[in-house]
């Protein structure tokens, strides 16, 4: 939405997705100043493989696409280099990514002394014990999961996929790295 001679004009649907890697990360650009900020909000992905009936990111951002690994190092360099404490990667499963075990092994060497602690929404089920201390070793402190229900009725009303018994897997490893 957006004022236009005095009048509210509305955006039209976006019919296209958006390709994430044709623009400089705002971060990069100098245009997000560091000021007073202590955490970084960085977007790694639009888009969503699922089709949970409540939530909107396999709705309104089509196609599932990644912001290129180099580009997501490259923010995590930078806020080393402007001394954030955190960065939020703002994705609704960021372990679907193709890449996600270098992705992890990358910023684990670019952030060996974990001065930046991580965050994120991950799907516990595909978490194994390798991946948490993968996850540990990057300096992920806190990630975000959802276990919508333990109820197969319910899931299936939410067209959610779950399974239990990995979730309980993954959880439990990411509590055992401390995450």
């Amino acid at each position: 939405m957006y004022a236009q001679h005095d009048e509210w004009c509305i955006n039209p649907p976006q019919r296209h997705a958006v390709d994430i890697n044709q623009t400089t990360p705002a971060y990069l650009k100098g245009t997000a100043s560091r000021a007073n900020w202590n955490e970084m909000f960085v977007e790694t992905m639009r888009g969503c493989p699922f089709s949970c009936r409540f939530c909107y990111y396999n709705k309104n951002c089509g196609s599932v696409r990644y912001l290129k690994r180099e580009t997501v190092l490259q923010l995590v360099q930078h806020a080393l280099d402007q001394q954030y404490r955190e960065i939020f990667l703002l994705d609704p499963s960021c372990n679907i990514r193709p890449d996600f075990e270098l992705l992890l092994s990358e910023i684990a060497k670019i952030n060996s002394d974990q001065r930046i602690k991580m965050a994120t929404e991950l799907r516990a089920d595909m978490i194994d014990e390798h991946l948490a201390h993968l996850l540990a070793e990057a300096g992920f402190y806190e990630v975000e999961v959802g276990l919508q229900s333990i109820h197969t009725d319910t899931l299936q009303q939410i067209w959610r996929v779950q399974h239990l018994e990995r979730f309980l897997r993954g959880a439990r490893a990411m509590l055992t790295q401390g995450i």
